[in-house]
């Protein structure tokens, strides 16, 4: 493989438990052990990478995750903005209570923390810039009927709605 990513969504033990379940350190683990076999193969692949889905549930835990990353070998974290609706933490938040579209200001400032931080640190963050989040953009009308970024990727995604089925997407 030329990549492999790995979606964890929370930076230390008590918030990856909470968004995702099972162990982090066995995820860290996993990541350490690939990484010390491409070492031993003198290659740089496959790239490790992270993709972590921003909210104000896990914000303050990637700075955790942004320490571990050089330690245990990942290469890159891409970070993007947390926002479906359909997941299990309800009834103990509500998704306006968890994603940052719905205060854009305080979001952007998380980013810059976070960009400034992986700076320090030299680790490498995808996008390389900010994907800034535009004022009110949850207030105009259309949302939900279109996609309100560019397509960039596509994701298969466990469905929620459906037990053991996945679907492929290009947006939320």
């Amino acid at each position: 493989f030329d990549k492999l990513l790995f979606s964890i969504h929370g930076g230390d033990e008590e918030t990856y438990r909470k968004l995702q379940g099972g162990d982090i350190n066995r995820i860290f683990n996993t990541i350490d052990k690939i990484n010390k076999k491409r070492i031993e193969k003198g290659s740089i692949y496959p790239r490790l990478g992270v993709n972590f889905a921003l909210n104000k549930v896990n914000a303050k835990s990637i700075f955790n995750l942004i320490d571990k990353a050089n330690e245990i070998g990942i290469d890159y974290i891409h970070v993007q903005h947390y926002y479906d609706a359909r997941n299990a933490m309800e009834p103990e938040y509500k998704i306006k209570d968890v994603s940052y579209h719905y205060d854009p200001e305080e979001g952007n400032n998380m980013l810059d923390d976070i960009y400034a931080y992986t700076k320090e640190k030299k680790v490498e963050l995808f996008p390389k810039e900010p994907l800034y989040l535009e004022k009110d953009l949850m207030t105009q009308s259309g949302v939900g009927e279109k996609c309100i970024e560019p397509w960039r990727s596509f994701k298969i995604k466990g469905c929620v709605e459906e037990e053991n089925t996945a679907y492929i997407g290009i947006c939320n």
